[in-house]
Order: structure tokens, then sequence, then C-alpha cells
């Protein structure tokens, strides 16, 4: 593996992005502790504290705690005054979920000394969920959020999806693997587009594929996109060629004032980056 040739810790994922694209601030669920639910031993976490820890101690960079129910820890850089509608919503991290009033949050985690260690809630469901907002158009990232048995602490999705309500495009929460994208969710949230984030053949689980495509989760159209679809699902999965796109970067351009939206297909197999495929427009609801 690459490592850093300023700092001592291996160039993946993150770290080699922020060895070469500067950046000012760096925003995640634990810092500066790292140590809730419990201490993050594991070998890539202890890698990305290093990067963090290296970053502040040598170029300035300023790190902050994912704060829940904010409005203003990602703010516009340039020229903000010309999109007063433009905002980043905090939604949930580490279990705690905005009420939808103010910059109030809730913790939906039992106490964890009613848990013993195994039941600790994990990495996924912990994970920083926001919505970003520009005139009428939304877009929700959950990153990792997972589902569970409806009424219990572990479906950490609903209360998220209830919360941020309705948008336009939905980045599908744990690539949408088979304990994500749950149908309170999606009924919370129906999007009008879904783009899948995906690395693995079980990419998007095909039980979760069809409930999102599915008119009896929520009515309406849906289109859905994949970056990085492999042979092995599109032999398991038969809904794959449903996808409006199963392979390349997308892009999605918000048009000036956020009425409506288009959603670009880039051919990420070469460095140019070809638009391979143009979608839209799409009205924002």
């Amino acid at each position: 593996m690459k490592t850093s040739k300023a700092g001592n810790y291996i160039l993946t994922g993150i770290t080699e992005v922020g060895e070469n694209i500067p950046f000012d601030k760096i925003v995640d669920r634990n810092w500066p502790d790292y140590n809730w639910p419990e201490p993050i031993k594991a070998d890539y976490i202890q890698n990305y504290i290093r990067f963090v820890k290296w970053n502040i101690d040598h170029k300035g960079v300023k790190a902050e705690q994912f704060r829940v129910g904010a409005n203003d820890q990602f703010m516009m850089v340039n020229n903000p005054k010309e999109y007063p509608n433009f905002e980043i919503r905090n939604i949930a991290a580490n279990g705690h979920v905005w009420t939808g009033t103010g910059n109030n949050e809730r913790n939906h985690f039992p106490p964890l000394e009613s848990l013993s260690p195994s039941e600790y809630p994990g990495e996924n469901a912990c994970s920083s969920a926001f919505r970003l907002s520009y005139g009428k158009f939304d877009y929700f990232n959950g990153g990792d959020l997972t589902t569970g048995a409806p009424g219990t602490w572990q479906d950490i999705e609903t209360p998220v999806g209830l919360v941020t309500g309705p948008v336009d495009v939905c980045i599908a929460n744990h690539h949408a693997y088979y304990d994500a994208m749950g149908a309170l969710f999606l009924q919370a949230v129906r999007p009008r587009v879904h783009i899948i984030q995906v690395w693995a053949p079980s990419h998007p689980s095909p039980s979760v594929l069809s409930r999102m495509m599915s008119s009896w989760t929520y009515p309406g159209p849906r289109d859905i996109f994949a970056t990085n679809t492999m042979e092995e699902t599109r032999v398991v999965s038969g809904r794959m060629d449903n996808l409006k796109s199963q392979q390349g970067h997308i892009v999605i351009r918000v048009n000036p004032g956020g009425e409506d939206y288009m959603i670009y297909i880039l051919d990420d197999s070469e460095e140019n980056f070809k638009v391979k495929a143009i979608h839209g427009p799409y009205n924002c609801n």
C-alpha cells in the first residue's frame, strides 16, 4: 500500500483524496475522542485518525464533530447572499435524529449501560445523514444507515426518513443492501431519483431493489441509477435492466433557482469522463 510522504498514514479512500485535494475542515461523527459507543480499534479507523490528527497539527485543518440538527455547519463559501434558499441540514448521527424543530435533536438509541457490548449499535447505524436543499430541490444522503424490525431502536432509518420528508434525489442507504431502504423509510422520502453507490456483487439486494421500484411501496414514477453494477448482480437479479444506468459517474446538476435538475452519466473508464447519457429535466417536488 502507498503511504503518505508527509504523514504517518496509508493512502486509501479519504486519506488519499485528502492528500491530493486541499481542504480546510473535516467533519465526522466521532471527533475528537473516537470512543463511542466504544473505542474503535480497527486498523482502517486508526489510519483515518492519524490522518485527521496530522492534518490538524501540520496544516491547520479544523476538525469538528457532526452536529445533529444544525444547518450552519456546512455553509456556502462563495456568494452565499445570492443563494438564500440553499441549506444543508444535519439530520442524524450516532442515533441522534433532528426533531424537525429548530436545531433540536432526540436520541433514538438506548443507554449503553442497558446493552451488552455485543448489542452496541454498529458503525453503519451511527452514520451521519444530511439533507441538501436548494429552492424546491432536496437531496438526501444517509451513508450506511440501516433498517430493522419496525418500532425497535435498530430501525434508525425510519425516524430519519420521517423527519427528512419527501426528496427529489436519494442516495440509497448502505448501497441498497439487504438491511437498508425499508418500506417505511421509502414511503417517507419517496424520491423521484434513487442513486445506488455500488462496489460489491450484493449491491443492490434483489429484494431491496424490488421494493425501491414498486409502486406499492410509494406511488409515482421513479428512476434508479447505479455507479458500478457487477456482472454477478445482473445474473442474480432479473430487474437490473430496469435501471436507467448501471455504470459510470452520476452528476446531478440543479438548474438556477432550484426548480428542476438534470442527471448526467459520465464514462468512468477513462479520465476524460465523456458524457454517456443525459436524463431530465426532472421537475422538483
